[in-house]
């Protein structure tokens, strides 16, 4: 998160991207090691893996909504569309990815503490009153 959107994407991207592209690589044999899965649960895995395959970017994950990116009002939006989705009652995040440094990483904690998570209860709360 950063003050803007457009400050976010230029601030997460060269780390995010690390995070797809280097660290989320791994050799089909340790992903899939011979005799770990029958023949059908592998080609079932592969088959659902397929689309991974390809060069993914801060872009096409933000589309497909697996990365929230952007300023707090962007960020507080989505978690509740997804929220309202879903229904989550507990959220997991990962404020820190790929190589994004300490800096980045503590203002990411901040903006999200002090700007998101507050909003989020509230509308829990607005919900299940």
């Amino acid at each position: 998160m950063a003050e803007t959107d457009e400050i976010a994407r230029r601030e997460a991207k060269e780390h995010i991207e690390a995070f797809l592209q280097k660290f989320l690589r791994m050799p089909m044999e340790m992903l899939l090691p011979p005799g770990y899965t029958s023949v059908k649960s592998m080609v079932g895995a592969m088959s659902a893996k397929a689309g991974h395959s390809m060069k993914q970017t801060i872009d096409s994950v933000i589309e497909e909504g697996k990365f929230i990116c952007g300023s707090p009002a962007t960020v507080r939006e989505k978690l509740e569309e997804y929220q309202s989705q879903i229904g989550f009652g507990h959220l997991l995040t990962l404020l820190q990815f790929g190589t994004l440094p300490a800096d980045l990483t503590r203002k990411n904690m901040e903006i999200y503490s002090k700007e998101v998570m507050p909003y989020l209860r509230d509308v829990t709360a607005r919900k299940a009153a």
